[in-house]
């Protein structure tokens, strides 16, 4: 890999995103879309009330919830 300038030995602090976004699992699939957005995340990490990571949301879970069979929108 290193021939076509890929780093075989790249740490994940090279590449995370840093400050880490969360947010609790009451918010709503637009808040945390635009959070996503605003921040130009593909994912946001869910915590309980108390900060404890619960989960993780992705940009797919979104689309998968907001599929044409379950949802609408509202234009």
């Amino acid at each position: 890999m290193s021939e076509i300038g890929l780093r075989t030995r790249m740490l994940v602090k090279d590449a995370m995103s840093s400050p880490v976004v969360t947010t609790t699992e009451s918010a709503t699939t637009n808040e945390i879309a635009k959070v996503m957005e605003e921040n130009d995340l593909g994912c946001v990490i869910v915590t309980s009330k108390d900060g404890k990571p619960l989960g993780i949301i992705t940009e797919r879970d979104l689309v998968c919830a907001c599929s044409p069979r379950t949802c609408s929108l509202a234009l």
